[in-house]
């Protein structure tokens, strides 16, 4: 590690808000990589706080619940940004076009919750 800032998204970047709704979904629910960026758009109950991933691992559906946090990071990218994204209908369905994970920064490494929120430069 270089010792600078940690690397979060700019969020004056449609794609950065895309990348942290993507990341705040993956700390709020412990989903794998593969399993966010299949998400499709009907699998998230907002009144209910929860998602439903399908295939997961073992190619087994489960239901994981959704914090309130990255609800609205989600609802602000998808009411913001993801008509800005889909290019084709295609995409439609998925909830980040099958993105292959994070905008360049974070396809390398993710940081830890605490290294986002403090600072601190500990990878996982």
């Amino acid at each position: 590690m270089d010792g600078g800032a940690p690397l979060q998204p700019d969020l004056a970047d449609p794609l950065g808000v895309r990348d942290r709704s993507m990341l705040e979904l993956l700390y709020s629910t412990g989903m794998r990589r593969s399993e966010l960026t299949g998400l499709e758009l009907t699998a998230v109950n907002q009144e209910r706080r929860t998602a439903q991933v399908r295939k997961g691992k073992g190619r087994k559906d489960r239901v994981v619940p959704v914090g309130e946090r990255a609800l609205q990071w989600l609802e602000r990218y998808l009411c913001e940004v993801r008509p800005l994204l889909v290019v084709d209908s295609l995409q439609r369905e998925n909830a980040f076009n099958g993105v292959n994970l994070l905008h360049g920064y974070t396809q390398v490494r993710i940081l830890s919750p605490t290294s986002l929120i403090y600072g601190h430069e500990k990878e996982i």
